[in-house]
């Protein structure tokens, strides 16, 4: 009778280990190579993606992100959400015109679809959260003014 074949789950874990450590132990220099290094792969392997592999790697981020706020304080919701605000205006402030021209048509071009395969119930959710959004935009501004 054969021997009984093992996992290898410990060995990845010890891989795993293995690489924090490594990650601990590397210079500034050489983590920003990583990053750059990983960067760039990632960025070829979003090339060479379909529409429908996109949609799906966004419906799962965003699924993911989901259950992360879930389990968020109001700080750290508020601070995600100053650090998203100045990421965004970074980005925005660098780009040309063509760029925004894109980003902008790109952003139409989303939200049409999503609006057209939305049910009746869902768009009315839509209307009534952007409704309270504005409304508590509107109490912000009338407090700070």
């Amino acid at each position: 009778m054969t021997r009984k074949r093992k996992s290898n789950h410990s060995q990845s874990s010890q891989r795993a280990r293995a690489m924090k450590i490594a990650r601990q132990q590397e210079s500034s220099v050489h983590a920003e190579q990583r990053r750059i290094e990983q960067a760039e792969r990632q960025a070829n392997s979003r090339a060479a993606e379909t529409s429908t592999q996109a949609d799906a790697r966004r419906k799962l981020n965003a699924e993911r992100m989901d259950t992360q706020r879930a389990s968020e304080t109001a700080e750290e919701t508020a601070f995600h959400r100053q650090q998203f605000a100045a990421c965004m205006a970074s980005h925005r402030a660098s780009e040309v015109p063509e760029e925004a021209a894109s980003r902008r048509q790109e952003n139409a071009e989303r939200v049409a679809s999503q609006r057209a395969s939305e049910t009746v119930e869902e768009a009315d959710t839509r209307r009534l959260a952007v409704a309270e959004r504005q409304a508590e935009r509107r109490q912000i501004f009338a407090r700070n003014t």
